[in-house]
């Protein structure tokens, strides 16, 4: 059984501004397990690179890639700008032993 004893603020990736930038949704609450560890991890890019956390999640598809995190509650509506937040460059799902259960970790 997995554990999500914290809260983070999700801001959810919605459209491009026009000008080369993306706009994002309302922020939201998402209970999470957050960890501020650094791992190797390929990203959609295809490139290696170091996660500043790693953030575990139980709704199936509440987290993308492109999404942003910031641990605690934040009432900010521009993620970029806000010191904590970070941009999720990896989502990974992994089913448990007996298979009705999933793990998914967003990479910051």
């Amino acid at each position: 059984m997995f554990q999500f004893p914290q809260t983070a603020t999700l801001w959810t990736k919605s459209t491009n501004d026009g000008f080369g930038g993306t706009s994002f949704g309302s922020p939201s609450s998402l209970a999470v397990r957050w960890e501020d560890e650094r791992v190797r991890f390929i990203d959609a890019d295809g490139q290696e690179t170091v996660s500043r956390a790693l953030v575990w999640f139980k709704d199936a598809d509440a987290v993308l890639e492109g999404d942003f995190l910031y641990l605690g509650t934040s009432t900010s509506t521009t993620p970029q700008s806000l010191t904590g937040a970070h941009e999720v460059r990896r989502v990974e799902v992994t089913p448990s032993l007996s298979a009705n259960e999933y793990e998914r970790i967003a990479y910051l």
